[in-house]
């Protein structure tokens, strides 16, 4: 990542997913050229055919497996265990699964690290905390590709924006860290009392 170049991380995406993904970011390199994206999907296995997805256009695509590169538009990832160190170079993140209505996936990673997040109108397996995030204000729930690339690029115009959006998402993310070892406490001090 060069200076100057801003990173969109989509995370754990879905078989479909990757071609909203992909008209949403060529529309975005009109406006951000030095626009990077990141994709990993959800089962990594899959990487050979997102790459495929990616490369119809005159878009440098590479896999996470032969990097350092010197140069790569889009990095699609085919290894596990890495996102959540991706995310923390992200400028912004998107939640795969979401778009493609599979129940969405995890946001907490990102929102974690302090990013903005973005997110597609499935989000029933994570109902809750995405609930909470929109509410808080640092994630954007979106219905479209075409409603993706217009936040994304809102988002990604405007840096004080990304960071507010950020913040947000971490001080929740803070406030609600440590839950279960507070149940469990609750529980040891009922069970001790009875």
């Amino acid at each position: 990542i060069q200076k100057g170049e801003r990173v969109l991380v989509a995370g754990s995406t879905h078989e479909g997913e990757e071609v909203i993904l992909r008209k949403a970011f060529l529309q975005l390199r009109q406006s951000i050229p030095a626009l990077k994206l990141v994709v990993a999907p959800r089962h990594p296995h899959r990487a050979e055919d997102v790459r495929r997805v990616f490369s119809r256009d005159s878009l440098h695509v590479v896999l996470f497996s032969s990097l350092p590169q010197p140069k790569g538009d889009v990095v699609v990832v085919d290894e596990f265990g890495v996102l959540s160190t991706l995310y923390e170079f992200a400028d912004l993140a998107y939640v795969g699964g979401s778009l493609v209505f599979k129940g969405g996936q995890n946001p907490v990673e990102p929102a974690a690290l302090g990013k903005p997040v973005l997110f597609g109108p499935d989000m029933s397996d994570f109902q809750e905390i995405a609930h909470e995030m929109v509410k808080e204000g640092g994630a954007i729930q979106v219905k479209s590709g075409e409603e993706l690339a217009a936040q994304a690029y809102r988002l990604l115009s405007d840096k004080a924006l990304r960071a507010a959006l950020g913040a947000k998402n971490k001080g929740l993310v803070e406030r609600h860290s440590g839950v279960t070892e507070k149940i469990a406490e609750d529980i040891l001090k009922v069970l001790s009392n009875a």
